[in-house]
């Protein structure tokens, strides 16, 4: 699937700019500064709460420079109405991304990147599973770091079948890859840099397990730590389906073969220096 980040090929999104939104995304980031990538298929019913859970996290932290990248994936249902309202409200922090056909979770974040000019990027997703006290301490850890990894505490608050698929997932990417990362799929904060330079090729759930295994084969500095969600509140989740169970099959295939490069490559260097 043709995506953002992905070169050679067209990009498959619009990114509507409201009055003001040029002007501010033209603006020079401070290092302190975070993009919000909010990607959403149909949650019509979540975006807005995950919204004020954002704002109310940006107040708490005391953060004046961040700006909020709405990704509509092909929504079908009211997402895009409600996405393009609110970033009317403020054009200087927020803009509306909107994909010409459905990408999947990574297609949606790497549009979102490609969109975004702050220092840090952040995934949220727009079901409202993440209250401010879960993004608080990710932030918090801003700085020395080049990644700063998140994993779930409170694993109660999601559905039995879906700890364990998340179990046997983390596994199977930490063995093909090579790493050691408690978890995939949370709220990582990325240097924004780093994910535009590292060339995410899967458009699927797993693009962060491709991104985060890339950049640590690289010796890019990151930490974890654990935090809470929330529940769902309406609708339910997206992340597997028969497309994304390819697409991830697809994407354990290459993070083998990026760990074993990477292997081959530290075992000459050492090598040459026995």
């Amino acid at each position: 699937m043709n995506s953002p980040l992905d070169p050679g090929h067209p990009p498959l999104y619009r990114c509507h700019w409201q009055e003001g939104g040029r002007a501010a995304a033209a603006q020079e980031a401070t290092e302190n500064s975070v993009s919000f990538i909010v990607p959403a298929l149909n949650e019509e019913q979540n975006i807005g709460p995950t919204m004020q859970s954002i704002l109310r996290t940006v107040e708490q932290a005391g953060l004046d420079d961040y700006q909020i990248v709405m990704v509509n994936d092909g929504s079908v249902d009211g997402t895009g109405t409600v996405m393009k309202r609110l970033a009317a409200e403020d054009p200087l922090h927020r803009i509306y991304v909107e994909n010409r056909v459905n990408l999947g979770l990574g297609g949606a974040f790497k549009a979102g990147v490609a969109a975004a000019n702050r220092h840090w990027a952040m995934l949220i997703p727009g079901d409202d599973s993440h209250p401010p006290e879960g993004i608080l301490p990710i932030l918090a850890q801003r700085g020395p770091w080049e990644m700063v990894i998140p994993y779930v505490t409170n694993t109660e608050a999601r559905p039995w079948e879906r700890r364990v698929i998340s179990r046997i997932y983390t596994a199977l990417f930490n063995g093909l890859g090579r790493v050691s990362v408690p978890y995939f799929n949370g709220l990582i904060l990325y240097r924004r840099d780093l994910l535009q330079a590292v060339g995410i090729e899967t458009d699927s759930y797993a693009f962060q397990a491709e991104a985060l295994i890339k950049l640590i084969h690289q010796g890019r500095r990151f930490t974890t730590l654990g935090v809470v969600i929330s529940g769902r509140q309406h609708g339910r989740s997206k992340a597997f389906n028969w497309r994304n169970l390819w697409q991830i099959g697809q994407t354990l295939w290459r993070v083998w073969n990026i760990s074993r490069r990477a292997a081959r490559s530290q075992e000459r260097q050492e090598g040459l220096h026995a």
